[in-house]
């Protein structure tokens, strides 16, 4: 079978720290919204990359929870569903070959041949790692890692020196996942998406904005607290252990210009972005953190107790893009943007990045679930029905974890397919396909606050 001139392929990153805060109401939101931009784009391929999975004891009615040591505890879920057309190919890590895929399984992932994973640092709160799976489409080979680097103690850091501790510490990890991963950095292409939990440089930030503002800081002897005013003894801003907070410029500064105001303070990938990685510019408000605003689904607000940032990234080695294709449309063929800007769709936003590279067509999505429902009760029964509406159109079902039930991602996104069939029909498909095939990864736990959705789309 030749390989036609396009494929396509949706990925996706989630942070799920929160997910059981939040009405059912947001969760079904984020599933239209988000599903309506993969249904769109009719995939042969998609990847959902979870971290932070939650060990709640709701989830603990499931009959497949197993126990491991606390040692591989990473918080990370990877779900893979693929048509046949793509010939897809997964990577048995103990035979050094491609498999083909086909057939249902569920394994742990610390047991599992086709998964590479590795936790570098954090604690059981907050493991720091990465989780690698390999994959053949279309004879062309792409490794898709999932990644959480570690996130800031407070508000406060990098205020007074920046980088700050937790920012060192954060380039330190990604550097160790580079260095551990670096032969196939230069032999495969290779896609990074996941939580970097980035922050941008504060301490240039608020000593910009005294200036704008003539304002200065009152004093405080624990430095604790930081509180600009300005000549008219207005409070320009308020930060402390547990508030980030511009006051009634918070949301124009942040969200006005689609976030430029604040972009060139996002530096803390720059030096990985000078060498062997890549990210296209970034032009659209910071992904997290937000809040309902006043009327449902309208006019998120960005959160005042963390300093919005873009944390949820997605990047790509050199060798992927070279295979890049500048089309008439625009000088780098790319579009990188977010989905569902108007509306709350937890607490970070999706966005979407839509490039050709040599008949493949990337888009993409940056999201964040955010906190969706205190307690769901799927029983194992419930969420196989569930996910089955769509799942009988797929080839197979490929699942992995550890410790942590895999039915917990089943079931949200049982939700998710439920809102929105994202499996379209072979009549709208431009080519004709066969039924879909598809891989789930699961490794657990984590606790941090929400984190985000990054997604791409390969046509």
């Amino acid at each position: 079978m030749t390989s036609p001139d396009y494929t396509r392929m949706i990925f996706i990153t989630a942070n799920v720290a929160s997910l059981m805060n939040e009405s059912k109401k947001v969760l079904e939101n984020w599933s239209a919204t988000v599903a309506k931009e993969i249904g769109d784009q009719k995939p042969v391929f998609a990847a959902i990359h979870l971290q932070e999975i939650s060990s709640n004891p709701a989830m603990m009615e499931f009959d497949c929870c197993r126990e491991v040591n606390a040692v591989d505890y990473l918080g990370m879920c990877n779900i893979y569903y693929c048509k046949a057309i793509a010939q897809p190919a997964l990577y048995d890590y103990r035979m050094n070959s491609y498999v083909t895929v086909k057939g249902d399984l569920h394994e742990s992932a610390n047991q599992s041949k086709n998964v590479d994973f590795e936790r570098i640092g954090g604690n059981t709160e907050n493991p720091v790692g990465f989780m690698m799976t390999r994959w053949l489409l279309h004879n062309k080979s792409f490794d898709f890692v999932n990644l959480i680097l570690s996130p800031d103690n407070s508000p406060l850091d990098g205020c007074l020196n920046w980088p700050s501790e937790n920012s060192h510490r954060r380039r330190h990890e990604f550097s160790l996942i580079l260095e551990r991963l670096e032969t196939y950095m230069n032999e495969e292409c290779v896609v990074f998406f996941g939580n970097f939990n980035c922050s941008i440089d504060c301490e240039r930030f608020l000593k910009d904005q005294m200036n704008l503002n003539k304002a200065r800081i009152v004093e405080n002897d624990n430095n604790d607290q930081l509180e600009a005013y300005d000549l008219s003894l207005r409070k320009i801003f308020t930060v402390t252990r547990t508030q980030f907070n511009f006051h009634e410029n918070h949301d124009w500064l942040f969200g006005t210009c689609n976030g430029q105001l604040v972009r060139k303070y996002d530096c803390e990938l720059e030096p990985f972005l000078k060498g062997s990685l890549y990210e296209p510019n970034i032009y659209f408000a910071p992904t997290d953190p937000y809040e309902l605003g006043p009327t449902f689904g309208k006019e998120p607000n960005f959160v005042r107790t963390e300093c919005p940032a873009w944390r949820s990234r997605i990047l790509i080695n050199q060798r992927t893009r070279e295979k890049i294709h500048h089309d008439s449309f625009s000088s780098s063929g790319l579009y990188y943007g977010l989905v569902g800007e108007a509306e709350y769709l937890g607490q970070s936003k999706c966005a979407v990045l839509n490039r050709k590279k040599e008949g493949w067509i990337i888009d993409y999505y940056i999201a964040k679930i955010g906190k969706i429902v205190e307690n769901i009760h799927w029983s194992v029964e419930c969420c196989k029905s569930q996910t089955r509406v769509h799942f009988d159109r797929f080839d197979a079902f490929f699942a992995f974890d550890i410790a942590t039930p895999v039915e917990f991602a089943m079931a949200s996104f049982g939700s998710f397919f439920k809102t929105c069939n994202i499996a379209s029909t072979a009549a709208e498909q431009t080519t004709t396909v066969d039924s879909f095939g598809s891989f789930v990864t699961n490794s657990p736990k984590c606790t941090q606050s929400a984190g985000g959705v990054v997604g791409i789309t390969i046509i």
